[in-house]
């Protein structure tokens, strides 16, 4: 009986030989000048044992063109306008999309990275859910292209697509302060992320222009979500602060809470307080909310087009992109004027009857 010939191995069996993934594999032989040196004599070994060559004919990887897509949480409308514009643009360059979740958490972000390297991603459009490197350092250790998208990470000549936050919460802080507005409580999301560290340095430069010192009982920090600006705003009119006749929102989500509680409680906007969001979300056209609009499908359209012309090497250095913000004006918000105070040397803010105690 003749012996059956040994099948020549595959590039799915160097992968698993070097322990990495098929991607991993065809950076190797591609474009081993993005790849880590120990990574890449890992893979030149596992080639040597297993007496691997490359044929001509192309693999099932090669075939594939992918690339993944990392965010903080899907949950936030912000990020699925994002995945949209992200997954529409990927289509007319001919790419699949590999979609995680990182539920803002970091451990789960990490997980998400490792499944992105043992797959065939060819590049990551990476949001990251807090200031950590971790993961990004991962993705990049192992040759893979990345672009930051609406979040900076502080590492080293990134490229990324990310609106001016700094600019836009500048221009609804000013805009409060151009309708007469002196006590604004800033409530932004958690200050473990560029955008919120951007968002409330715009507040207070936009305050310092105006002579008015910043107050740290105006400043509250809550999740970027609802729920937990309903907890925090509730908690704040329930406590001691000091006067206020208007909010500006870390984002979209944070203004819905608070204008909930205030509505619960019995207080109007804009009547009693006015109110501005960050993001300019489709609900905030309902609600009528006066909001900061982001490019979402734009930053995401352009991350796309980044990244592929990084993958195929139409970009041999970072590139970075910067959008501008735009505040978009609706009926949530009023002037307010002075008016007599009975000490007759005194002008005061007309206050909302619900903070003048």
């Amino acid at each position: 009986m003749a012996k059956k010939e040994k099948k020549p191995a595959s590039i799915f069996d160097v992968a698993k030989k070097a322990g990495v993934s098929i991607s991993t594999i065809s950076r190797a032989m591609n474009d081993k000048d993005r790849l880590n040196p120990l990574t890449y004599e890992k893979v030149k070994r596992a080639m040597i044992e297993l007496n691997y060559r490359k044929t001509g004919r192309s693999t099932a990887a090669q075939r594939l063109r992918t690339v993944a897509v990392v965010v903080p949480t899907i949950l936030d409308p912000f990020f699925s306008v994002v995945l949209h514009g992200i997954d529409a643009n990927a289509k007319t360059y001919g790419y699949n999309l590999l979609f995680f979740d990182s539920n803002n958490s970091v451990e789960i972000e990490t997980q998400n990275v490792r499944r992105i390297l043992n797959s065939s991603a060819d590049g990551v459009i990476f949001v990251p859910s807090s200031n950590s490197v971790a993961g990004y350092s991962m993705l990049r250790d192992a040759g893979l292209p990345v672009v930051l998208l609406d979040r900076l990470l502080d590492v080293e000549d990134p490229s990324f697509v990310i609106s001016n936050d700094e600019e836009g919460a500048y221009l609804a802080t000013k805009y409060l302060l151009d309708l007469g507005h002196r006590g604004i409580l800033y409530m932004g999301g958690i200050h473990t992320t560029s955008t919120e560290e951007a968002r409330l340095n715009g507040y207070v430069r936009a305050l310092r222009e105006c002579g008015i010192p910043l107050s740290d009982d105006l400043v509250s920090e809550c999740q970027f979500d609802s729920e937990s600006a309903c907890i925090v705003m509730t908690k704040i009119l329930q406590g001691s602060r000091p006067f206020f006749s208007a909010v500006f929102a870390g984002n979209d989500l944070i203004a819905f809470g608070i204008r909930k509680v205030l509505e619960e409680i019995g207080f109007k906007v804009p009547e009693d307080i006015s109110l501005v969001g960050y993001g300019d979300m489709p609900f905030a056209r309902m609600i009528s909310l006066t909001s900061v609009s982001c490019p979402a499908l734009e930053m995401a359209k352009s991350a796309v087009s980044l990244l592929i012309q990084i993958i195929e090497k139409k970009f041999v250095s970072s590139h970075r992109t910067i959008m501008r913000p735009a505040l978009v004006l609706r009926s949530s918000c009023r002037q307010i004027g002075a008016v007599r105070h009975p000490d007759p040397d005194r002008h005061v803010e007309t206050p909302s009857p619900a903070f003048s105690k």
